[in-house]
Protein backbone atom coordinates (compact mmCIF):
# COMPACT_ATOMS: atom_id res chain seq x y z
CA UNK A 1 0.00 0.00 0.00
CA UNK A 2 1.15 3.81 -0.58
CA UNK A 3 2.62 5.37 2.25
CA UNK A 4 1.58 9.52 3.03
CA UNK A 5 4.20 10.04 5.12
CA UNK A 6 2.61 13.68 6.51
CA UNK A 7 0.09 10.95 8.23
CA UNK A 8 1.25 9.58 11.70
CA UNK A 9 1.37 5.97 12.45
CA UNK A 10 -1.73 5.90 14.11
CA UNK A 11 -3.88 7.34 11.51
CA UNK A 12 -2.78 3.69 9.44
CA UNK A 13 -2.52 1.26 12.14
CA UNK A 14 -6.64 2.05 13.14
CA UNK A 15 -7.69 3.36 9.70
CA UNK A 16 -9.96 0.02 8.65
CA UNK A 17 -12.55 -1.52 10.81
CA UNK A 18 -11.50 -5.22 9.61
CA UNK A 19 -8.29 -5.44 11.71
CA UNK A 20 -7.57 -8.79 13.00
CA UNK A 21 -4.71 -6.97 16.03
CA UNK A 22 -5.02 -5.45 19.05
CA UNK A 23 -3.41 -2.09 19.89
CA UNK A 24 -1.63 -1.53 23.11
CA UNK A 25 -0.63 2.00 23.40
CA UNK A 26 2.03 3.55 25.92
CA UNK A 27 2.60 6.81 26.07
CA UNK A 28 5.63 8.31 27.54
CA UNK A 29 5.46 11.93 28.43
CA UNK A 30 2.21 14.59 27.88
CA UNK A 31 -1.34 13.37 27.46
CA UNK A 32 -2.68 10.69 26.71
CA UNK A 33 -4.35 11.00 22.80
CA UNK A 34 -7.60 11.58 22.15
CA UNK A 35 -7.79 8.83 19.42
CA UNK A 36 -9.44 5.77 20.38
CA UNK A 37 -6.86 2.44 20.51
CA UNK A 38 -7.83 -1.05 22.71
CA UNK A 39 -5.24 0.04 25.73
CA UNK A 40 -3.26 3.33 26.45
CA UNK A 41 -1.13 3.55 29.42
CA UNK A 42 1.43 6.13 30.55
CA UNK A 43 4.48 4.97 31.70
CA UNK A 44 8.08 6.33 31.66
CA UNK A 45 10.53 4.19 30.32
CA UNK A 46 11.88 2.74 27.13
CA UNK A 47 9.94 0.04 24.44
CA UNK A 48 10.88 -3.21 25.86
CA UNK A 49 11.10 -2.46 29.48
CA UNK A 50 7.30 -1.23 29.45
CA UNK A 51 6.19 -4.13 26.98
CA UNK A 52 8.03 -6.34 30.20
CA UNK A 53 6.48 -4.39 32.27
CA UNK A 54 3.03 -5.30 30.45
CA UNK A 55 3.93 -8.64 29.56
CA UNK A 56 4.39 -9.68 33.68
CA UNK A 57 1.49 -8.14 34.59
CA UNK A 58 -1.27 -9.12 31.89
CA UNK A 59 -2.01 -12.24 29.92
CA UNK A 60 -0.78 -11.82 26.79
CA UNK A 61 -0.34 -15.54 25.25
CA UNK A 62 -3.83 -16.19 23.90
CA UNK A 63 -2.34 -14.04 21.12
CA UNK A 64 -0.63 -16.28 18.73
CA UNK A 65 1.86 -13.41 18.05
CA UNK A 66 2.69 -10.05 19.00
CA UNK A 67 4.35 -6.38 17.17
CA UNK A 68 6.67 -4.61 19.56
CA UNK A 69 6.70 -1.73 17.20
CA UNK A 70 8.49 1.49 17.41
CA UNK A 71 5.61 4.94 17.18
CA UNK A 72 7.03 6.15 13.72
CA UNK A 73 6.40 3.31 11.63
CA UNK A 74 3.77 3.75 9.10
CA UNK A 75 1.67 0.51 7.93
CA UNK A 76 -1.15 0.36 6.81
CA UNK A 77 -4.73 -2.01 8.74
CA UNK A 78 -4.48 -3.78 5.60
CA UNK A 79 -0.93 -4.91 5.76
CA UNK A 80 -0.69 -5.23 9.00
CA UNK A 81 -3.33 -7.84 8.86
CA UNK A 82 -1.42 -9.81 5.83
CA UNK A 83 1.86 -9.53 8.17
CA UNK A 84 0.73 -11.50 10.89
CA UNK A 85 -1.32 -13.61 8.35
CA UNK A 86 2.17 -14.75 6.30
CA UNK A 87 3.59 -14.57 10.06
CA UNK A 88 1.44 -17.48 10.96
CA UNK A 89 0.93 -19.44 7.49
CA UNK A 90 5.08 -19.99 7.28
CA UNK A 91 5.54 -20.64 11.21
CA UNK A 92 7.56 -18.14 12.00
CA UNK A 93 9.40 -17.58 15.43
CA UNK A 94 10.52 -13.75 14.82
CA UNK A 95 10.13 -11.29 11.77
CA UNK A 96 9.35 -8.43 10.41
CA UNK A 97 8.11 -6.38 7.79
CA UNK A 98 10.65 -5.27 5.14
CA UNK A 99 11.13 -1.60 4.75
CA UNK A 100 9.81 0.35 1.62
CA UNK A 101 12.99 1.58 -0.73
CA UNK A 102 12.18 5.46 0.45
CA UNK A 103 13.23 4.14 4.31
CA UNK A 104 15.43 4.89 6.93
CA UNK A 105 16.87 1.54 7.30
CA UNK A 106 20.36 0.73 9.18
CA UNK A 107 20.41 -2.59 7.47
CA UNK A 108 20.13 -3.04 3.29
CA UNK A 109 19.10 -6.61 4.06
CA UNK A 110 15.99 -5.27 5.97
CA UNK A 111 14.61 -3.23 2.59
CA UNK A 112 13.01 -4.32 0.30
CA UNK A 113 13.69 -7.21 -2.25
CA UNK A 114 10.75 -7.29 -4.43
CA UNK A 115 11.60 -10.90 -5.97
CA UNK A 116 10.57 -12.23 -3.01
CA UNK A 117 7.71 -13.40 -0.65
CA UNK A 118 9.90 -13.31 2.11
CA UNK A 119 13.38 -14.21 3.02
CA UNK A 120 15.03 -16.34 5.50
CA UNK A 121 17.61 -14.83 7.54
CA UNK A 122 19.25 -14.88 10.92
CA UNK A 123 18.44 -10.79 11.83
CA UNK A 124 15.46 -8.70 12.02
CA UNK A 125 15.46 -4.92 13.00
CA UNK A 126 14.11 -4.52 16.64
CA UNK A 127 12.07 -1.35 15.67
CA UNK A 128 9.79 -3.89 13.94
CA UNK A 129 10.23 -7.36 15.55
CA UNK A 130 7.28 -9.74 15.03
CA UNK A 131 7.39 -12.24 17.84
CA UNK A 132 5.77 -15.74 17.98
CA UNK A 133 3.59 -17.04 21.51
CA UNK A 134 6.74 -19.60 21.94
CA UNK A 135 9.42 -17.20 20.75
CA UNK A 136 8.58 -14.56 23.46
CA UNK A 137 8.44 -16.74 26.22
CA UNK A 138 12.33 -16.99 25.57
CA UNK A 139 12.97 -13.21 24.80
CA UNK A 140 10.57 -11.40 27.35
CA UNK A 141 12.92 -12.25 30.05
CA UNK A 142 15.90 -10.32 28.86
CA UNK A 143 13.91 -6.97 28.12
CA UNK A 144 14.18 -5.42 31.28
CA UNK A 145 17.58 -5.46 30.15
CA UNK A 146 17.09 -3.71 27.30
CA UNK A 147 17.45 0.22 27.25
CA UNK A 148 17.69 1.94 23.94
CA UNK A 149 17.49 -1.75 22.20
CA UNK A 150 20.67 -2.05 20.54
CA UNK A 151 22.16 -5.22 20.56
CA UNK A 152 18.97 -6.70 20.86
CA UNK A 153 18.75 -7.53 16.49
CA UNK A 154 21.38 -9.73 17.58
CA UNK A 155 20.12 -10.90 21.23
CA UNK A 156 16.65 -12.43 20.38
CA UNK A 157 17.81 -14.94 17.65
CA UNK A 158 20.43 -15.68 19.72
CA UNK A 159 18.03 -16.75 22.40
CA UNK A 160 15.35 -19.08 20.09
CA UNK A 161 18.93 -20.77 18.82
CA UNK A 162 18.68 -19.62 15.42
CA UNK A 163 16.09 -21.90 13.79
CA UNK A 164 15.97 -23.24 10.36
CA UNK A 165 13.71 -20.99 8.41
CA UNK A 166 12.16 -19.64 11.63
CA UNK A 167 13.10 -16.21 11.38
CA UNK A 168 12.18 -14.10 8.41
CA UNK A 169 12.04 -10.29 6.65
CA UNK A 170 8.61 -10.42 5.19
CA UNK A 171 8.39 -9.11 2.03
CA UNK A 172 5.36 -9.41 0.86
CA UNK A 173 4.68 -6.41 3.18
CA UNK A 174 6.11 -3.03 3.62
CA UNK A 175 6.27 -0.51 6.34
CA UNK A 176 8.35 2.92 5.85
CA UNK A 177 10.03 4.25 8.25
CA UNK A 178 10.66 8.14 7.86
CA UNK A 179 13.53 10.31 8.27
CA UNK A 180 13.95 12.31 11.16
CA UNK A 181 15.45 12.49 14.64
CA UNK A 182 15.34 9.54 17.03
CA UNK A 183 13.51 11.00 20.50
CA UNK A 184 15.03 8.40 21.87
CA UNK A 185 18.67 10.71 21.39
CA UNK A 186 17.32 12.91 23.92
CA UNK A 187 16.88 10.34 26.48
CA UNK A 188 19.98 8.18 25.30
CA UNK A 189 23.08 9.70 23.63
CA UNK A 190 23.59 8.37 20.36
CA UNK A 191 27.21 7.51 21.40
CA UNK A 192 26.08 5.27 24.35
CA UNK A 193 23.80 3.06 22.36
CA UNK A 194 26.64 0.64 21.38
CA UNK A 195 27.56 0.75 25.27
CA UNK A 196 24.14 -0.59 25.60
CA UNK A 197 24.80 -3.73 23.09
CA UNK A 198 27.92 -4.08 25.26
CA UNK A 199 26.26 -4.48 28.55
CA UNK A 200 23.38 -7.05 27.05
CA UNK A 201 27.20 -9.11 25.67
CA UNK A 202 28.35 -9.63 28.75
CA UNK A 203 25.51 -10.19 30.77
CA UNK A 204 23.34 -12.92 28.04
CA UNK A 205 27.38 -14.17 26.31
CA UNK A 206 26.27 -13.33 23.15
CA UNK A 207 28.54 -11.26 20.32
CA UNK A 208 28.00 -9.76 17.29
CA UNK A 209 27.44 -11.89 14.03
CA UNK A 210 27.16 -10.95 10.28
CA UNK A 211 23.75 -10.37 9.27
CA UNK A 212 22.71 -12.73 6.09
CA UNK A 213 19.73 -14.14 4.16
CA UNK A 214 19.86 -17.34 4.32
CA UNK A 215 17.11 -18.18 1.75
CA UNK A 216 13.65 -17.45 0.80
CA UNK A 217 10.15 -18.01 -0.94
CA UNK A 218 10.43 -16.35 -4.05
CA UNK A 219 6.99 -14.65 -5.22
Amino acid sequence: SSIDTNRSAHDYWLVQPDRNFDVVLFVYNGDLPEQQVDLCIKRKGFKFQNFYAFATTTDIYHYDAIWIVDDDIQMSTCDINRMFLLFQEHDLWIAQPVFDKGSLASWEMTILDEKYLLRYSNFVENGVVICARDALKLCLPVMKDIKSGFGSDFLFPHLIGFPNRKIALIDDVQCHHPEGESTLNSHIPRSLHFKDTEDLMEKYKFKYYTPRVTGGLYR
